[in-house]
């Protein structure tokens, strides 16, 4: 009978990785992960919006998904300000209502009471 074990190549880096991972107070990962959102979807609207122009790119981010929900209301939800200025250079309807709703974006931010989203 082998009694070989047998291990990934990765096993050890995945186990240090994780233990990092679990030491990180979740307030400070939820932080790095909203501030990644946050780059990622501003340079995407960026790029967009040269590549495609203000036309096309404000139809993309003004698209909904099957629950009537737009970038903006996500953003917005999610009291993600700092992507609305962009999304707005972008052409984003910062009037459109959520198809199942009919809130605009300014009823979600003040339901919310995110402020800082509606500057």
């Amino acid at each position: 009978m082998n009694s070989y074990k047998s291990h990934s190549p990765d096993e050890g880096k995945i186990s240090k990785t994780i233990s990092k991972l679990q030491g990180l107070e979740l307030k400070l990962l939820e932080k790095i992960t909203k501030k990644f959102f946050v780059k990622v979807t501003k340079k995407l609207m960026i790029a967009l919006r040269d590549e495609l122009g203000v036309t096309r790119t404000s139809e993309l981010i003004n698209e909904c998904d099957e629950r009537g929900l737009n970038l903006i209301h996500y953003s917005l939800a999610l009291n993600h300000h700092e992507v609305i200025g962009v999304a707005k250079r972008c052409g984003a309807d910062l009037a459109m209502p959520t198809a199942i709703s009919g809130l605009s974006p300014t009823a979600i931010c003040t339901m919310l009471d995110h402020r800082k989203s509606l500057q």
